[in-house]
């Protein structure tokens, strides 16, 4: 499982202008540590959170990160 969890980095920045725009100063971003951690125990990969959490910075919001111990049911994450 790759962890790629921006599809469009163009349609997220626009999102996140349109949010900053009416106020919001804020993102929770929710980790799923069986997207981290998907292929084998112990074989972690980061990528598509950094990309994300890069993104999120270069538009000026603070950061909440909550981490979760579960595996992503099938069709459960947003593409």
């Amino acid at each position: 499982m790759e962890c790629e969890l921006v599809y469009s980095p163009h349609d997220l920045m626009s999102q996140l202008t349109t949010l900053k725009s009416v106020g919001v100063d804020g993102i929770t971003v929710n980790i799923c540590w069986g997207i981290v951690e998907a292929n084998k125990p112990r074989d972690y990969n980061w990528q598509g959170y950094k990309q994300l959490f890069s993104i999120i910075r270069q538009s000026g919001f603070k950061m909440q990160v909550c981490l979760f111990f579960n595996k992503p049911k099938e069709g459960r994450i947003n593409k």
